[in-house]
């Protein structure tokens, strides 16, 4: 009786053994995080509010309109211009940028409704919107193509102010880079983009900070693939709640999903006390979750 009661002991410990085993490799799979953000992504309403929808003429009226808009950009900038010292040389450089209306035709062309000097910041209208991904071959549009003018192509599609702000100085930061200021590899460039990013957010949501803390409280491990498969959908529509309210579309959930998994592993990486290269491993490690993520997003 005594040998049954140790060889059923035995076998409920190794089955317990390998069931935790397996466990732990199915939230290392990039599938696991992959299927999870498509889950939630596929739930999202697909249609985003356009504020813009057609190329405006160029009248008095729509040129003070834009000269609006623009003063709202370069206003919250100036909000977050202390976050750090990336935040603080974009404040420098956008101070004067121009805006201009993409226009798709024979050729793409912009339309240029605030005159200035630094960026060309080129305003997306949905009417445009599919001929841009065609022409640039891209799958989002936000979008900084390189040289010291750009143009940062950013889409008309109304935005809460955490997220207009966060996802225009992440574009902003990237031709900062290449006009010099920024040395680096993309992956380390798109780190420092992403971790300002997550700076903007904690700043205007202070709720998402909180989220991002009770997130990792459920793991004490070190390993940051098992801990971003313990991300679910429902704390993705949570996030994406709180930064942008209860009215948004597939294209900005495209870009905050992923802008939401780096939120919780670099800030994994900063309470591990783990070395920073590890925030360059989970970047280019969720390369590996959009291949297996069917909805890519860039």
């Amino acid at each position: 009786m005594k040998f049954k009661l140790i060889c059923f002991l035995t076998t409920l410990a190794a089955l317990v053994f390998l069931g935790v085993r397996f466990y732990n490799v199915h939230l290392e799979d990039p599938l696991t995080l992959g299927r999870t953000m498509s889950t939630y992504y596929r739930s999202v309403p697909a249609n985003d509010h356009w504020w813009l929808t057609s190329v405006p003429e160029q009248t008095a009226e729509n040129r003070a309109f834009f000269e609006a808009r623009r003063k709202k950009i370069l206003e919250l900038i100036e909000r977050f211009r202390s976050v750090d010292e990336l935040s603080e040389k974009m404040c420098k450089y956008a101070t004067t940028m121009p805006l201009s209306v993409l226009r798709i035709g024979t050729n793409v062309t912009a339309l240029t409704l605030a005159a200035g000097t630094g960026f060309n910041v080129v305003i997306i209208p949905q009417s445009e919107a599919e001929g841009f991904k065609k022409a640039f071959n891209l799958s989002t549009f936000f979008y900084f193509r390189g040289g010291d003018e750009g143009p940062l192509f950013f889409p008309a599609i109304t935005m809460s102010d955490a997220f207009l702000a966060c996802s225009f100085m992440h574009e902003c930061g990237h031709g900062i880079r290449v006009t010099g200021k920024i040395l680096g590899t993309q992956t380390e460039e798109e780190v420092l983009m992403h971790g300002l990013s997550l700076e903007i957010l904690k700043r205007a949501v202070p709720e998402y900070g909180q989220k991002v803390a009770q997130i990792l409280s459920r793991s004490d491990t070190k390993g940051f693939k098992r801990m971003l498969g313990k991300i679910t959908s429902e704390d993705l529509r949570e996030m994406d709640t709180m930064v942008h309210g209860k009215v948004y579309g597939r294209e900005i959930a495209r870009v905050s999903i992923k802008q939401h998994i780096f939120s919780v592993g670099f800030s994994f990486v900063d309470e591990r006390k783990l070395p920073n290269i590890v925030k360059s491993e989970i970047y280019e490690w969720l390369d590996t979750v959009n291949r297996a993520w069917t909805d890519k997003s860039h």
